[in-house]
């Protein structure tokens, strides 16, 4: 499945070049089985579904998912106006120059720095 693939290799490329995308963040970005699990589960295997699958249905098929939601969800969960602004921005920059950079690593041409991308295509990926 090249999408998961790809995944994979920008998960691979954030981590070998954090000094590149920024240095004010060490972040460790990963991808686990579980995480494959969850985008089995999440997306692969219900892509022609009509309605989202509610996370209680998800939970149950996904070992683990529980736990992470009561780890990791329940933190942003709080009222926005209670997140620091200035990191929750920077940590968004910091994914987007990691994406962008990732894009020119595979001879995507980045035409504008900021979001929205324009992105061209290589001229192999083009022609197909």
């Amino acid at each position: 499945m090249k999408d998961i693939e790809l995944y994979k290799e920008l998960v691979n490329f954030c981590n070998n070049n954090k000094d590149e995308i920024e240095t004010k963040f060490d972040r460790k970005v990963e991808f686990t089985e579980f995480h494959e699990s969850c985008f089995q589960e999440m997306y692969v295997k219900i892509k022609e579904e009509p309605n989202p699958i509610a996370p209680k249905i998800l939970k149950e098929r996904v070992e683990g998912l529980t736990e992470c939601y009561k780890k990791k969800v329940a933190p942003f969960m709080f009222r926005r106006n209670k997140m620091i602004k200035g990191l929750d921005i920077q940590l968004g920059q910091w994914y987007e120059k990691a994406f962008q950079l990732f894009l020119e690593s595979k001879d995507f041409e980045i035409a504008k720095k900021c979001l929205p991308l324009a992105v061209s295509l290589p001229a192999e990926i083009a022609k197909k």
